[in-house]
């Protein structure tokens, strides 16, 4: 696993590589590319239909997928 952006904060940022931001390449979780200044992660992905073998993600995508709903949003 990669990160890219300004580091957040959480142990990834202090073990694993950092990379330039892919902007202009899509996230693996939303419709958005990613763009110059956006925060996030890069993980091998085997099924990637691109064939790249990675997937971007956003860091809020990211969350939103692992994290419970109620927990992210405060309520």
């Amino acid at each position: 696993m990669q990160w890219f952006g300004k580091s957040w904060g959480a142990p990834i940022c202090d073990i694993a590589d950092q990379i330039d931001t892919p902007v202009g390449e899509d996230c693996g979780y939303c419709d958005k590319l990613i763009e110059a200044g956006d925060i996030g992660l890069r993980m091998p992905f085997m099924g990637d239909p691109t064939g790249r073998g990675y997937m971007n993600t956003h860091h809020e995508c990211f969350m939103r997928a692992v994290i419970p709903p109620e927990m992210l949003d405060g309520a």
